[in-house]
């Protein structure tokens, strides 16, 4: 299991480099690389859970629990599978494994790069005004980081890579949009 943590964590960190070689490890794994990046997001969960505790002031319990479990498994899956579709529509269905694995090791990535200014902005290190704009540009950073993953991940064009990204940013948001939904129902 260490190796395939390292192995994940290396690839992801040479893509966040701009080396596509970080394909590499997940090439060689096809569909059982794809299924091992899964626990990726089983690593981030703690984090997860430490963000959602900063913006509401207080770890979830009880039915916020199980919104935020039900929520983290639906993301965990949504976003593989759409794109499995569009590599499908753009004949690159061989080269969704890896993209998948590049993907959810791609997160902690992601996740190293963005913790650490939340940390600080909900700290109060910083002046307020500034981590905001500083958070904004992370998440930037992040996006374009996301598209280049999937670009060299599928092999397509800039812009449809960027426009998977854009589609995942949507699904993710219209999930908490749902989410959020079923606890003021509650």
């Amino acid at each position: 299991m260490s190796q395939t943590i390292l192995t994940g964590l290396w690839g992801a960190w040479r893509l966040l480099l701009l080396d596509p070689r970080g394909l590499e490890p997940f090439d060689a794994g096809g569909v059982a690389a794809a299924r091992a990046s899964f626990l990726a997001l089983l690593l981030l969960l703690p984090f997860e859970l430490l963000i959602t505790a900063l913006f509401q002031g207080r770890f979830p319990a009880g039915w916020e629990l199980v919104v935020f479990g039900m929520g983290y498994a639906l993301r965990a899956v949504l976003f593989p599978l759409v794109l499995l579709g569009l590599a499908r529509f753009w004949d690159r269905t061989a080269l969704w494994p890896r993209a998948v694995a590049a993907y959810n090791w791609s997160m902690v990535v992601q996740m190293a790069i963005l913790l650490p200014m939340l940390m600080l902005h909900f700290a109060g290190a910083l002046p307020r005004h500034d981590s905001i704009h500083a958070i904004h540009l992370l998440r930037l950073v992040i996006w374009a980081y996301e598209a280049w993953v999937l670009r060299c991940a599928l092999a397509v064009g800039f812009f449809t890579a960027c426009s998977f990204t854009v589609l995942d940013i949507v699904l993710s948001i219209g999930l908490s949009e749902w989410l959020d939904s079923l606890l003021v129902a509650a």
